[in-house]
């Protein structure tokens, strides 16, 4: 199969362009297209055998629901069989937005899309090409991330295609993904919203909204009676309901090793004890591809090399250096992450070593994206 790359303005899609790609979609193929947070592999969500399709292109276990999305959440209602009055306010403020809501399955939602379970992930992208692609296409769109499984999420229409090219008919390229992290998955059966997948929109902003919704009181009272019914779905032999639970994810080629301290000197310290240990342990058997990876902010990186300047240096490295921003930031840090283990990737590093940060709202998305890519993606406690 030829693979066709229809390049669009990010902003400002051209109708015309996309109408190929549309039509396609409408008649039960696969299309590649951007969204705020990563690449999705678009199939008409109520078409079992294009699901299925999705499924196969992708090597996806078939007990890893997907997520269906929609240009705007009142198109919901068709494909659950109830809203709550607290769901529905949740996907007013949040949508559209890097938010999927996980709610009641209705029984025209194939079987497959959701791994056999009673739920269906919901989601509304606001990036304007998905925006203009699924109002053309006129279909609810289900739509993993467009990359082989366990591969890192693709954040650039290139990296669509160097996992799915000659498999799907079209890749419709927007340009670079303005988050460049996947969406947070949220269940909120008991009138609190439970984290199943962190992302941008936090469990501080959650707690905050739920606590408008419902007052102090009543949001404390939900939240602990949510949390025990979740932690008995959660049972280890349970079958996950949202992507990202269960699977390996966002794994690079080389092995990951992350580098932390409460400050950017005491991070440089840790990361000079794991090259040492490196160079100890592993270099002598990779010397034919002994490329290191470094994922890193400039602050931090600089206060590696002041540690460097003070004692007996390393041997000489090969090492790519993939700097994230300026200062330790998760945001910028989660923009740029999967795009980097890609390049590392192409390169052929050996080892990467990337910053691991604490502390703040915005921390956990980035670590959980990080420690998934440094452990294969194992089962989360």
């Amino acid at each position: 199969m030829l693979t066709q790359i229809v390049k669009v303005d990010s902003q400002e899609p051209d109708l015309r362009l996309l109408a190929e790609p549309a039509e396609a979609l409408r008649h039960g193929e696969l299309v590649a297209f951007p969204t705020e947070t990563v690449y999705g592999l678009g199939g008409a969500a109520l078409n079992a055998a294009t699901v299925e399709r999705i499924f196969a292109v992708k090597n996806r276990p078939a007990d890893n629901p997907l997520i269906i999305h929609l240009p705007e959440p009142l198109l919901a209602a068709g494909l659950t069989s109830e809203i709550s009055e607290f769901e529905a306010a949740l996907m007013a403020r949040f949508m559209p937005g890097p938010f999927t809501l996980v709610l009641s399955r209705h029984e025209r939602v194939p079987d497959i899309v959701s791994a056999g379970q009673d739920t269906v992930a919901i989601r509304c992208p606001e990036n304007p090409v998905a925006q203009a692609l699924m109002r053309l296409a006129g279909i609810p769109l289900a739509a993993p991330s467009a990359n082989r499984s366990g591969r890192p999420s693709p954040t650039l229409a290139r990296d669509v295609a160097e996992d799915l090219d000659g498999q799907i008919p079209f890749i419709v390229d927007g340009g670079a993904c303005q988050l460049g992290i996947e969406s947070t998955v949220v269940i909120a059966r008991d009138d609190y919203p439970i984290i199943l997948r962190p992302g941008l929109v936090t469990r501080e902003m959650l707690a905050d909204f739920a606590v408008e919704y419902f007052g102090a009181e009543r949001a404390e009272r939900n939240r602990k009676r949510a949390e025990a019914r979740q932690r008995e779905r959660s049972r280890p032999q349970a079958s996950p309901i949202s992507p990202g639970q269960k699977y390996r994810h966002y794994a690079p080629q080389a092995r990951l090793d992350i580098f932390t301290g409460e400050d950017s000197a005491a991070r440089a310290t840790d990361l000079r004890a794991r090259i040492e240990r490196y160079l100890v342990a592993e270099l002598p058997q990779t010397s034919a591809k002994s490329l290191i990876g470094l994922f890193i902010s400039s602050a931090t990186l600089k206060a590696f090399k002041g540690d460097l300047d003070g004692s007996a240096a390393l041997p000489e490295l090969q090492m790519e250096v993939n700097i994230y921003a300026a200062e330790p930031d998760p945001i910028a840090a989660a923009h740029e992450l999967f795009a980097a283990l890609r390049s590392f990737d192409r390169s052929g590093a050996a080892v990467i070593f990337a910053e691991g940060l604490s502390g703040g709202a915005d921390v956990e998305a980035y670590m959980n994206r990080l420690r998934r890519a440094a452990d294969g993606g194992a089962e989360e406690e």
